[in-house]
């Protein structure tokens, strides 16, 4: 399932394509994450993706709307309010 949310991170990431990947129940999918993990599905996802876009503010100079939708995020606005919640800052005092 962790290889299929890295190569499918950039699309509309659904639960059902996980549960498919995993060949598990829906109930089962979201137990494992939360068990092994320590977080929800979508949680992880999104920092799969901040993790990404990481990458592409440090060695680039993509500006923010460059950066969120190829990572997977449909508008700068929820890339700047995941980025900020999960790692405290701006995309941009990020790469400043």
């Amino acid at each position: 399932m962790l290889i299929w949310i890295y190569q499918h991170y950039h699309e509309k990431v659904l639960l059902q394509d996980i549960v498919h990947a995993g060949q598990l129940i829906r109930s089962e999918c979201c137990r494992y994450y939360k068990d092994i993990l320590k977080k929800s599905l979508l949680h992880y996802v999104n920092e799969y993706r901040i993790q990404q876009s990481l990458i592409l503010l440090q060695e680039t100079d993509l500006n923010l709307l460059e950066i969120a939708y190829p990572v997977g995020f449909n508008s700068t606005s929820s890339f700047i309010s995941v980025f900020k919640r999960i790692k405290n800052t701006t995309p941009l005092a990020y790469r400043n």
